[in-house]
């Protein structure tokens, strides 16, 4: 239904005009669509509408209000060009809302963040952040162009503007995106993501063709590998978010830092660079040992149950050292934890298991090995 809506805002992102001209061209379903979701609003009343009968003459009807109607009134002044009378719905005019569309486009495809245009580049909208991958996350941003030496062009200033870091280009179709488009984007990083491809209409509403953890998931493949082992890896993260199993993440510097904006929204964040555990409804705690973040370490990368008597940090106090940090880097619910379990061991004494509940989100960071 909206094929030709991405069509229409690809060759001319100022889209709009009178409710009855718009109407014609997208159909009434189309329109009511995009005017419920605010993507289409409501500006006034309409100055001109192009006059169909004497199409390929580029004749524009004034819309001339006379009394309690409107009348669209042709330039041409030509006697088969007659009045048509409008009613105030169909006289009034229709403009696109970018900063709406893009609101839609980011809460169908799970983007993260509030849209902006780009003040540096015409016609391109950051529409938020991808997650490829748990704490991971590149800008998405909308692109209008309507040849396809205009999205080559756009995709160069992006990947400039991306120092190298990957990004998705979303643009409304793929009718302009050529075989060097294509190539080009590989070697920069980013993926290309036309919205006729990954977008349909559901209960009234934008939606995802796909998963988008899936339609994010190659972002910054192949090149981006390549790019993340040129970079300086600055931590180590094993992060999830309460839906995945732990996944271990070289950070550079750029990937640690939006991983910190990113700190409220996991129910344990612990940061051995900054010696700060942070747990969702309480005090942060600052000034953490190095023996807790180790212990902890050990712990989560221990093979089977940990046990502290044997591959502690200091055998002396390495079970008072863990039962410390568990406090800190855990959560006690009634009278279980959360994401290390108690488990008595056949001789008697207690050994732990790093096996997380449901439903419980964290980021553990560490100073990157070797």
């Amino acid at each position: 239904m909206l094929a030709n809506w991405w069509t229409r805002i690809e060759a001319a992102p100022g889209f709009g005009g009178a409710r009855r001209h718009v109407r014609d061209i997208l159909g009434a379903s189309a329109t009511a669509f995009l005017e419920a979701t605010g993507i289409l609003c409501q500006d006034g009343i309409a100055r001109n509408l192009p006059c169909a009968s004497c199409r390929g003459h580029g004749h524009l009807r004034q819309v001339i209000q006379i009394g309690g109607a409107f009348h669209a009134v042709c330039e041409s002044g030509a006697s088969q060009c007659p009045d048509i009378i409008l009613d105030a719905r169909e006289a009034a005019s229709l403009t696109l809302d970018v900063g709406e569309l893009c609101r839609n486009i980011a809460t169908a495809l799970g983007l993260q963040g509030r849209p902006e245009a780009l003040r540096d580049l015409a016609g391109v909208h950051r529409t938020g952040a991808a997650l490829s991958g748990p704490g991971i996350k590149h800008p998405a941003y909308l692109v209008f162009r309507h040849s396809a030496p205009g999205y080559r062009e756009a995709l160069g200033a992006l990947a400039a503007r991306q120092n190298g870091a990957p990004f998705a280009m979303l643009t409304p179709t793929d009718r302009f995106i050529a075989d060097g488009t294509l190539r080009q984007a590989k070697a920069s990083g980013a993926l290309l993501l036309p919205l006729t491809g990954i977008l349909t209409l559901r209960n009234g509403r934008f939606a995802a063709t796909d998963d988008p953890k899936h339609l994010f998931a190659g972002l910054g493949r192949p090149l981006g590998d390549a790019l993340r082992a040129k970079a300086a890896i600055v931590a180590q993260a094993l992060i999830s978010d309460g839906t995945t199993l732990p996944a271990w993440r070289d950070l550079d510097e750029l990937q640690y830092r939006a991983l910190l904006s990113e700190a409220d929204k996991y129910d344990v964040f612990a940061d051995e660079k900054q010696q700060r555990v942070v747990k969702s409804g309480s005090v942060p705690k600052d000034s953490i040992a190095d023996s807790w973040f180790s212990t902890i370490r050990a712990a989560v990368t221990c093979r089977g149950h940990y046990d502290p008597n044997i591959a502690g940090p200091d055998r002396s106090s390495a079970k008072q050292i863990f039962q410390r940090a568990r406090k800190a880097f855990d959560i006690k619910a009634q009278a279980s934890w959360r994401i290390f379990k108690s488990v008595r061991h056949e001789d008697g004494h207690m050994v732990y298991a790093f096996r997380p509940d449901a439903g419980v989100s964290f980021a553990y960071i560490f100073q990157p090995e070797g």
